[in-house]
């Protein structure tokens, strides 16, 4: 009898191990724990081929109690590996610190806007997007260190990584490798254990660190060379390897996107096919997830999650990506704001977070204020969340070794990583963080009709406003509160009671009072002007006072 001892919301890990020998284990077996608990939940957890002869299976209990297990393999007549029967002892969580093992895995919240924690905590998306952090250029230890210590403490929530498969680069490039080499074996004839045993260090350091993985299972384009089966391995994978972990699921990267200078007509072909295939990959992952970790597709530019499948409900949250300014940087942050807002309104109501968009630094633009407008101007919106970047950290130029060249055989720019972390913008963002996390922001709305000019279909950046009813309102300006521009008016508010209100910095949380104002007889206050002239944020506290 196997037993096996955990601690809730923590990964247990044990194994099994075959005398029978197969000619091709990873193709020619499948073998599955059904775990089940006291009030007989069961799980179906698939184990992972570790190598060899041995299969590995990973479970994290979500309560304390025991788990019955019982091993379901494909090869009936295998006894080490068929009928297996064991006992998970979990014991209760001990305090801590870090919030993913104190509150558990992330899971939609019942407004269907945000994310909460597994026991009810709510948890706010704040991302970097490290694609390629697993590749050996990123070593750990060594050099992720000082990467993840500086964005958890600038109050980073998730990492978007990529697993082998990742962008701007051919299948089998050497850029995707890590210390173990890469993660499939030429032809993609079979996973290479060897590759994911380098990569459960690190993912398991983000975990530790604080840091939810949202794992992006490969570029969209992988799957026109792979094919649709192969990756249903590669994902049945994934999830046996992760799953049991705090993980987002991102199905891939640029979804209905093939390999980059794809000429016409096989363009439009391979779309169609990429639509098609994708959709039967996400149903797969839907059925294979035993703990049905949160399921997103990174879209293609200026497209929603949802539409780069035939059925978008397989999508538990959107992660709709932006452009980068390359074709027009202020039209493209307008258009930027103005497809956030639609996906948000969209139906049915999912949580919305950038996939990426305006990278700091990149083309020698797009820097801090353009990363302010871009969090505030979301986040105020209704999104659950916002996702930061830089080409340097996306792709982890190290000095002497750059990622290299795009395939359209040029490069977005020349910084290292080490830089690159020191760019504001990051340290703008964790701010925004913050200021949010003075109050209840999931329970904001997006209430522009309460401002006077807002932001809308023609004009991206007036001031943007969301309150949380009868306590407070949240104002983010973009455009200077200057004597010489149009005033900008807060309305209907109580003529006769007295609030009080602030600026905030936005660069930094640093609070500047105001002090108690009252609105005029139509309801109204106007802003009035700042100590600098900068985008700020401007807080009303709606608990009155009688004047």
């Amino acid at each position: 009898m196997l037993n096996v001892n955990a601690i809730q919301y923590q990964v247990a890990e044990w194994s099994y191990r075959s005398r029978s020998i197969y000619e091709d284990p990873f193709h020619d077996l499948d073998l599955d724990a059904v775990i089940t608990d006291e009030q007989g939940q069961t799980w179906t957890v698939p184990a992972y081929w570790a190598g060899g002869n041995e299969w590995k299976v990973r479970f994290s209990p979500p309560s304390e109690g025991r788990y019955r297990i019982c091993t379901n393999c494909s090869d009936a007549s295998n006894r080490e590996l068929h009928g297996v029967e064991g006992v998970l002892e979990a014991s209760s969580q001990t305090e801590s610190t870090n919030r993913l093992l104190r509150h558990g895995p992330i899971r939609v919240g019942d407004s269907g806007r945000h994310f909460e924690h597994e026991d009810g905590t709510p948890f706010l998306w704040l991302a970097d997007t490290w694609y390629t952090c697993l590749s050996r250029r990123m070593t750990y230890p060594g050099r992720l260190e000082e990467l993840v210590e500086d964005r958890a403490g600038k109050g980073f929530s998730v990492v978007e990584i990529g697993i082998g498969l990742g962008p701007e680069t051919p299948a089998f490039d050497e850029r995707d490798e890590n210390e173990a080499g890469y993660c499939w074996e030429e032809r993609f004839a079979r996973i290479r254990p060897a590759y994911f045993d380098e990569a459960d260090r690190k993912i398991q350091y983000f975990v530790e660190s604080g840091l939810a993985p949202c794992i992006v299972g490969a570029w969209g384009y992988y799957l026109l060379w792979m094919g649709t089966e192969r990756m249903k391995r590669h994902w049945r994978y994934l999830i046996a390897r992760y799953g049991a972990y705090p993980v987002f699921w991102c199905l891939a990267g640029e979804c209905n996107m093939p390999f980059y200078g794809t000429r016409q007509p096989q363009r439009g072909l391979d779309k169609s096919l990429l639509l098609r295939e994708w959709t039967q990959v996400a149903a797969y992952i839907r059925q294979t997830d035993p703990f049905r970790r949160p399921l997103t597709a990174h879209s293609n530019a200026f497209h929603s999650s949802r539409s780069q499948l035939e059925d978008g409900s397989l999508l538990d949250f959107e992660l709709p990506q932006a452009g980068h300014g390359d074709t027009g940087r202020y039209n493209e942050l307008h258009l930027a704001a103005r497809h956030y807002i639609d996906i948000i309104q969209a139906q049915p109501t999912v949580p919305v977070i950038s996939a990426e968009a305006f990278y700091e630094g990149i083309m020698g633009r797009n820097y801090a204020d353009v990363q302010r407008f871009l969090f505030w101007s979301s986040l105020l919106s209704g999104s659950a969340g916002h996702t930061y970047g830089t080409i340097a950290v996306a792709v982890s130029n190290i000095e002497n070794e750059p990622f290299g060249t795009h395939p359209s055989g040029t490069r977005w720019d020349d910084l290292i990583w080490e830089q690159a972390i020191h760019l504001p913008g990051a340290a703008h963002v964790g701010a925004g963080k913050r200021i949010l996390g003075r109050f209840e922001w999931w329970r904001l709305e997006p209430s522009q009709f309460r401002i006077e000019p807002a932001a809308g279909p023609s004009e991206a950046f007036n001031p943007y406003c969301a309150w949380i009813p009868g306590e407070t309102i949240l104002i983010y300006t973009p455009i200077l509160l200057t004597p010489w521009n149009d005033p900008v008016r807060l309305m209907g508010l109580e003529h006769g009671i007295l609030y009080r209100a602030q600026f905030i910095d936005p660069r930094n949380g640093r609070s500047y009072p105001i002090g108690d104002v009252c609105a005029d007889e139509q309801g109204e206050w106007t802003l009035p002007v700042p100590p600098i002239m900068q985008d700020w944020v401007v807080v009303l506290d709606l608990q009155p006072q009688i004047a």
